[in-house]
């Protein structure tokens, strides 16, 4: 079970990036 919840919270800190950085782009800088 440990590597199940170590590839979810990996997947979650994954997207948790993309989405940020896809906001940042998407702002105007």
């Amino acid at each position: 079970f440990f590597h199940v919840t170590l590839c979810s919270s990996y997947s979650f800190v994954l997207d948790l990036r993309v989405s940020t950085w896809y906001q940042s782009r998407e702002a105007p800088a």
